[in-house]
């Protein structure tokens, strides 16, 4: 059992910026959970979780954060949100054990008899400029991101006013793409 694998962006500091995505483990055979969030001036709690609709252990998988200014679709500084676009990021991967809260809530535990654990993350490529191609969804793009969404969202922050005192975030009303 992986207690996590995470892919991150992030600054250093108190304040720091980060965008995680994660892989939440489980029991050996059972699902991976998929977990994303977004911390922006230290400040996290944009955290959205979905079951996996392909085995990500059967085959080698290109994981994916567009990070170009045409492609930033949630930054709405303008309407009071942050999002971190102030501070250089840098891209790292981690396998630790985060099993007091990732792993079905702490009631899976890492089976230390099947280390060591490996990760194979070929080096991370960062285009110079946003190409046209890539500022835009397309059509597919858009429908499928929907169907995940529809599908396989077990936790989305935006559902969850009573984390933030009876009301949601603003961006939760704006619209994403």
């Amino acid at each position: 059992m992986l207690s996590m694998n995470t892919k991150q962006m992030s600054s250093i500091g108190d304040n720091h910026d980060e965008i995680d995505f994660e892989f939440l483990g489980n029991e050996t055979g059972q699902p991976y959970t998929f977990h994303t969030n977004v911390f922006a001036d230290g400040v996290g709690q944009k955290e959205m979780q979905f079951g996996p609709w392909f085995d990500p252990t059967a085959d080698f998988h290109n994981y994916t954060i567009f990070w170009n200014p045409c492609m930033i679709q949630i930054s709405q500084a303008a309407e009071g949100v942050p999002f971190p676009t102030r501070r250089p990021m840098y891209a790292f991967s981690s396998i630790w054990a985060a099993e007091d809260w990732a792993t079905q809530g702490g009631r899976v535990k890492t089976d230390w008899s099947k280390a060591p654990f490996v990760a194979d993350d070929p080096p991370p490529a960062a285009p110079t400029a946003a190409a046209p191609d890539l500022c835009k969804l397309t059509d597919r793009q858009l429908h499928e991101i929907g169907s995940v969404q529809l599908g396989y969202t077990i936790y989305n922050y935006c559902d969850h006013p009573e984390k933030y005192n009876g009301t949601v975030p603003p961006e939760c009303g704006m619209p994403q793409y």
